[in-house]
């Protein structure tokens, strides 16, 4: 689409294709995540449990490191999730547990393995 040209014989296709919105929501960016398997992340998580540090003191850090556990592992990281905020003196079983079946369902992938390491690094857990 043109709005102003310098040209004084501008070139109009008028046979050119519309794209209808339906096309556009088809078109998919390749994923570029990289997945770390329960190993990698059960070191990292042994760590923080040979530390008895809390890396989420704060309620942003907290949803954070569900997302993190969600987003890499799935459901099989509520476990990590919890082994990891225990530490904290507001950690709440329940809470905890419904906090991650929240960021489950809501399938949130802005956080990563990198942030629980960057969280570590913080705490010079690593």
């Amino acid at each position: 689409m043109r709005f102003y040209s310098v040209d004084e014989n501008p070139y109009i296709n008028e046979e050119a294709v519309i794209l209808k919105e339906i096309q556009l929501n088809e078109v998919k960016k390749p994923s570029t995540k990289v997945q770390h398997s329960n190993t990698d992340i059960d070191k990292l998580v042994k760590k923080i449990e040979a530390s008895g540090v809390s890396i989420a003191p704060d309620y942003d850090q907290y949803i954070r490191l569900a997302i993190v556990f969600a987003n890499e592992l799935g459901e099989n990281g509520r476990d990590y999730f919890h082994r990891v905020c225990s530490f904290d003196s507001k950690y709440d079983f329940k809470h905890c547990d419904k906090t991650f079946t929240d960021i489950l369902n809501k399938k949130y992938s802005d956080c990563s393995v990198g942030t629980l390491i960057y969280y570590m690094q913080e705490r010079n857990i690593i």
